[in-house]
């Protein structure tokens, strides 16, 4: 008899008190000048909040605006789907907003926004310092919330190099030395609600007859040009001290006078001196 007193009691409890508000915590991701509707439905009455202040209010079929003049016109609620819309996004609509139906069983569901501006389309230029073998590329894009770049080299699932920064006030830039002149490249820019990219093809920029870029020039091209140099230069520098020494030498001769000299067993008659030519045996 007491159990049956105890459960009347508690089934009496239950249908006094009002049935728990139910919750739902949700990531939502906006794209700046896009509409965005939160997807839970207020059938009948409910209220939108965002951050710690009422944002709109909705009863007979009509939503109010109750304050924040940075919503003025953007806010918009279907009554037949019960979904609240929000148009025109900007990046300051990021923020927590709070759906709660009033009607019939209470419900809250949470929507943690944030808004992305869509990646602009990387740049990529040649640089003009280059190495043997490869060709330089610099890539550049304007940065922005969780904006990422990459270089993926062509039929590559995997990025050859990445970057990103929290300094959305600065350009992201990537430099690349590809892998010979075969591949195609692509430079990839890419945040959670866009993706652009720019792909590029080496031999279009370095090729052998190129002015500015000698990326197509071999190595082993590369040194015998060097020694066919150096041996020249040699050459050149062993004829001209050659010249110099040959000249020496006969500036030399010409200075020195003529001597005729003979024997000291030769004697010569009286006769015979005065027909010859002065010299050492006067």
């Amino acid at each position: 008899m007491g159990h049956s007193w105890v459960f009347l009691l508690c089934l009496s409890c239950l249908s006094a008190c009002p049935a728990p508000t139910r919750s739902e915590r949700r990531l939502l991701r906006g794209i700046v000048g896009e509409t965005l509707s939160f997807n839970a439905s207020v059938l009948r009455n409910g209220f939108l909040n965002y951050k710690d202040s009422t944002l709109a209010m909705m009863e007979n079929g009509q939503i109010r605006n109750m304050s924040m003049e940075m919503f003025s016109g953007r806010l918009h609620w279907d009554n037949e789907t019960g979904l609240v819309h929000i148009t025109e996004l900007n990046t300051k609509d990021s923020g927590e907003y709070r759906v709660q139906d009033t009607g019939g069983q209470s419900r809250v569901t949470v929507f943690q926004l944030t808004v992305y501006n869509r990646v602009s389309k990387p740049q990529v230029s040649n640089k003009t310092q280059v190495s043997a073998g490869s060709c330089p590329f610099l890539c550049s894009v304007s940065n922005g919330r969780e904006v990422t770049l990459s270089w993926y080299r062509e039929g590559a699932d995997i990025s050859l190099k990445h970057t990103s920064s929290p300094d959305l006030n600065t350009p992201l830039t990537l430099p690349l030395e590809t892998e010979g002149l075969s591949h195609s490249y692509s430079c990839v820019a890419i945040n959670p609600v866009s993706t652009q990219n720019t792909t590029v093809h080496p031999a279009d920029y370095c090729t052998a007859e190129s002015p500015i870029s000698q990326c197509a020039i071999a190595p082993a091209a590369l040194a015998l040009k060097i020694a066919v140099t150096a041996a020249f230069s040699v050459l050149t520098v062993l004829g001209v001290l050659t010249v110099i020494r040959i000249t020496a030498d006969l500036k030399r001769l010409r200075e020195q006078p003529s001597k005729r000299r003979y024997p000291s067993s030769f004697k010569v008659t009286s006769d015979e001196r005065s027909t010859l030519p002065p010299g050492p045996h006067d």
